[in-house]
C-alpha cells in the first residue's frame, strides 16, 4: 500500500472516531443511564483483560479479546479457556470460550452463566416486596474474525438472557460487535471497536416495557512494545458508553520468562471520577463515588506447556472488596 493510501485510510478512520465519540458523548441511545438494561456485561470479563484494569482492545490475545475488540486472533490452532470469578457482593460468573484458527481466518464462540446472591440493597427490595430478587443472567456469543496485511477485522453477535427474580420474567437481548486492528509496526498497534449494540426484546415483567438499549460502547485501544525483546508492553484504551461516563484504562504488561510466566497491573480512570476529585478540590460539596469501580487490578499468566492458569485480582475503591477471576487455558 502506497503511502497515501495508508494516510487516507488513517485520516477517514480519525474522521469516523471523532464523530462517533461527539454521537455517544451526547448521549445518542438516552439521556441517562436509567434507559439501559443488562448492565451485567461486566461478570464476563476475561482474566486478562480484568487484570489490565480493563484495557487490551488492542492486544493480539484472541481468546480473550473478544470482549473489547472482536477483531483479535488466536495464537495457536484452537483455544479453549475456562473461567471462574467472584466479587465481594456474592456475585458469581463462569465461562467457557473457544476460538479456532485456519490461515487467515478464525471463528469464536462464548458461553456464559453469572448470578448475584442477595445483598442489602436486594434484601431490603425484599423486605418490601415479598419476593426474594437473586439476578441470573446467561450469554452466548459467536464470531469471525480476518486477517489481512497488517489489519485485522472481526465482527461478532450474541444472544443474552437476564432475570431478576426466579418470580419475574427472563428478559431476552441481543447484540452486534464489529472492530478493526492495524498492527501498525512490529512495536505498535492500534484499534477501534464497536461493542454490545443490540436491543431488549422482551421485558423483565408482563406487562412492562418490552424494549431497551444495551450498553454498547466505543473503544480506541493502542499496544506499544517499549523494549526490543519484547519483555515490556503499555497498553492504553479510551472508551465511550453509550449511557455513563467515558474512562480510560492502562495497563502494563511483562514477560518475566518468555513462553511461561507473564505479569499485568492496571486501573480504570473514569472522567467523572476525576471530575469528582477537581471538584472535592476545589471545595465542590458534591460527593459521588461508586463502590464497585476498581481502584487496582494485577495478575498473573502461566504457560508452562500447551496448558495455562490466568489469574486476577481487582482492589475495590472506598474499601468495598476485592475481586477474584481464575482462567484455565489450552493450546492445541
Amino acid at each position: 500500500m502506497n503511502p497515501n493510501g495508508t494516510r487516507r485510510i488513517l485520516s477517514r478512520a480519525a474522521i469516523a472516531l471523532l464523530l462517533a465519540a461527539g454521537v455517544l458523548s451526547a448521549g445518542w441511545i438516552g439521556d441517562s443511564p436509567a434507559g439501559a438494561s443488562f448492565d451485567f456485561f461486566g461478570e464476563f470479563e476475561p482474566v486478562a483483560s480484568r487484570a489490565l484494569g480493563g484495557a487490551g482492545a488492542a492486544s493480539s490475545d484472541g481468546v480473550s479479546g473478544w470482549f473489547r475488540n472482536p477483531a483479535t486472533f488466536p495464537g495457536a490452532g484452537l483455544d479453549l479457556s475456562a473461567q471462574f470469578a467472584n466479587d465481594p457482593f456474592g456475585g458469581q460468573s463462569g465461562s467457557l470460550l473457544a476460538a479456532k484458527r485456519a490461515d487467515s481466518l478464525s471463528f469464536r464462540f462464548v458461553l456464559g452463566a453469572s448470578k448475584l446472591y442477595a445483598v442489602e440493597e436486594l434484601d431490603e427490595r425484599a423486605e418490601r416486596t415479598g419476593t426474594l430478587h437473586e439476578p441470573g443472567s446467561v450469554v452466548m456469543a459467536t464470531g469471525l474474525s480476518w486477517r489481512f496485511r497488517k489489519f485485522v477485522f472481526g465482527y461478532g453477535v450474541g444472544l443474552a438472557t437476564d432475570r431478576i427474580s426466579k418470580h419475574e420474567r427472563t428478559a431476552i437481548g441481543w447484540w452486534m460487535d464489529a472492530g478493526a486492528l492495524w498492527n501498525a509496526t512490529r512495536r505498535f498497534s492500534a484499534s477501534l471497536a464497536l461493542t454490545r449494540l443490540g436491543r431488549r426484546e422482551r421485558a423483565y415483567a408482563e406487562g412492562g416495557d418490552a424494549k431497551g438499549w444495551l450498553p454498547a460502547e466505543l473503544t480506541l485501544g493502542t499496544e506499544t512494545k517499549l523494549d526490543r525483546k519484547g519483555r515490556f508492553f503499555l497498553l492504553g484504551d479510551l472508551t465511550w458508553p453509550a449511557f455513563g461516563e467515558s474512562s480510560a484504562q492502562i495497563g502494563l504488561k511483562w514477560n518475566a520468562v518468555q513462553d511461561l510466566a507473564q505479569f499485568r497491573a492496571g486501573t480504570k480512570i473514569d472522567f467523572a471520577q476525576a471530575k469528582w476529585v477537581w471538584d472535592r478540590m476545589g471545595g465542590s460539596d458534591r460527593v459521588w463515588r461508586p463502590q464497585t469501580e476498581e481502584l487496582f487490578a494485577a495478575g498473573a499468566m502461566l504457560s508452562p506447556g500447551d496448558w495455562g492458569v490466568d489469574y486476577a485480582i481487582g482492589v475495590l475503591r472506598d474499601g468495598a472488596g476485592l475481586r477474584h477471576a481464575l482462567a484455565l487455558r489450552l493450546a492445541l
